[in-house]
């Protein structure tokens, strides 16, 4: 086995393990962020009027979504980096046993 290839091997797969482990914290992250929503308001006043609390609910839902759609991303990182890692981690393995059989 040539050593660019084990190096191309090695190197896809730490890249594509830093994408998935990534992927993997941040759908955790953003799904807790979503069922346990933190809201931090930025507002000067919070309003007791009808209006103020449309707003802060408004407000609210905008963050839940927001979460929603990251945790969204996060997975589909994970799930396109995981079976990548995998495949490459195989072929490198079977060549590195493949050289020693050699």
């Amino acid at each position: 086995m040539s050593k660019f290839r084990t190096l191309y091997l090695y190197s896809v797969c730490f890249i594509t393990l830093t994408m998935a482990i990534g992927g993997f914290i941040f759908t955790i992250n953003y799904g807790t962020q979503y069922f346990f929503p933190t809201s931090f308001s930025y507002h000067q006043r919070i309003d007791s009027t009808f209006e103020g609390r449309r707003d802060i609910n408004r407000i609210r839902e905008n963050e839940r979504t927001r979460s929603l759609r990251s945790s969204i991303n996060s997975f589909a990182l994970f799930a396109v980096s995981a079976p990548i890692f995998a495949y490459h981690w195989k072929k490198a393995e079977a060549e590195r046993k493949e050289s020693e059989v050699e």
